[in-house]
């Protein structure tokens, strides 16, 4: 177990951000936001789409809270749905104040009392939290050895994968591979799924990696395109990749919600390096382990082109339907159209800052503020080839 936790706040591996808690129910579904949690663990987090069903589950599985459910579903209606499910989705801050924000419906537009409305935001607020894995954290065993917190190295287990650095520029084949076996770099691959074309984000489609590299029967993928908008920190204040919430973010939420359990076994716990940002001299934090992480500038430069002023191409990104909804921006006309700001792991020229690549493929490595709304990501990790051809499909 990692020592001197507490177990009600430790929802992440604090070395390799990995989430480290599991589905825990409870005996009894004593309170509304315990039967929220409890239907959504009986039907998936897309009943919340489903008022109806989900009044029906949660009276259910928590019949002495007759009186608070039907409340609940009388106010809860279609309306309401969608931006409910938002609330869950988003980081917990943000999703407390989506919340408050309904609170404020409930009473003005819909003439529920305040003592109510108080009631039904704790619980659908306490069921938020508890699928983020606050209260009901059940950690798996962790063996943690020879770590340090301050220094810039630390020393990783035998199953952690530590890539060299790559030697060469990537050609974009704009080729498709077959079977995973046969991907080169420069090739397109298909693995995992997220809402990308659905608006609604209720239908999820095969996900579109470029293979980037190829070491030792690995594969290094970046989502061809921006699969979604998140703010690098939810707080403007000094952080590095290594304590930011998109870091977070891309370990625990993506990475559950894009991969299956046989996808995700693919996956390799990967040594990221997290380089100082030699222009601008701003510190890039300690070494982290991940499954999924974002591209660094110098990672960038290797694999597009060393010229972080060019207009590069092949550096651009387009912004898929379901990320413009979740806020990113991208250019509406001319030759940039449909192109985004995507995010990079390196600090910018400060630590308040993280690096970016514009729209027209330029690096910007000043950055910007990490809680800068607007751009978007692009998910990158390294697959173990081997496995993930006896298991997954490379094309669709």
């Amino acid at each position: 177990m990692v020592e001197d936790a507490d177990p009600g706040k430790l929802r992440v591996c604090p070395y390799c951000a990995v989430s480290i808690y599991g589905e825990v129910g409870f005996s009894e579904y004593d309170s509304l936001d315990k039967a929220i949690y409890g239907a959504i663990l009986n039907k998936g987090v897309d009943i919340l789409q489903n008022p109806g069903q989900l009044a029906g589950v949660m009276m259910d599985i928590a019949p002495a809270l007759k009186k608070e459910i039907r409340i609940f579903s009388n106010i809860v209606n279609e309306a309401y749905a969608s931006r409910i499910k938002s609330a869950f989705d988003q980081e917990e801050e943000a999703a407390e104040a989506e919340i408050a924000r309904l609170r404020h419906c409930f009473v003005e537009e819909e003439g529920l009392s305040d003592s109510w409305a108080d009631v039904i935001c704790a619980g659908l607020y306490g069921a938020i939290r508890y699928t983020k894995g606050i209260g009901t954290t059940g950690l798996h065993h962790v063996e943690v050895s020879e770590v340090s917190l301050t220094g810039k190295e630390t020393s990783a287990s035998a199953a952690v994968f530590i890539p060299s650095r790559p030697v060469h520029r990537v050609t974009l084949t704009g080729r498709t591979a077959d079977t995973l076996s046969g991907a080169e770099a420069g090739d397109t691959v298909f693995f995992g799924s997220y809402q990308q074309g659905d608006t609604s984000g209720t239908r999820k489609e095969a996900i579109e990696w470029l293979v980037l590299d190829q070491q030792g029967g690995k594969l290094l993928l970046l989502s061809k395109y921006a699969l979604d908008a998140k703010l690098y920190h939810n707080e403007g204040k000094a952080v590095t990749w290594e304590t930011c919430t998109l870091r977070s973010w891309l370990n625990r939420r993506f990475y559950h919600t894009a991969f299956q359990q046989a996808e995700q076994e693919c996956i390799l716990t990967t040594r990221v390096r997290n380089r100082d940002n030699l222009k601008q001299g701003a510190d890039g934090g300690n070494d982290t382990e991940d499954k999924v992480f974002l591209l660094s500038i110098g990672e960038v430069l290797d694999y597009f082109g060393s010229d972080p002023e060019s207009e590069d191409p092949a550096r651009r990104v387009k912004v898929t339907a379901y990320a413009k909804t979740q806020g990113g921006y991208c250019q509406s006309n001319g030759e940039y159209a449909g192109n985004g700001w995507w995010w990079l792991r390196s600090s910018g020229s400060d630590s308040y800052n993280a690096a970016d690549v514009d729209y027209n493929g330029r690096v910007d490595r000043a950055g910007d503020l990490v809680n800068y709304y607007g751009l978007v990501v692009r998910p990158a990790f390294w697959l173990d080839l081997e496995l993930a051809t006896s298991t997954c499909r490379a094309s669709m």
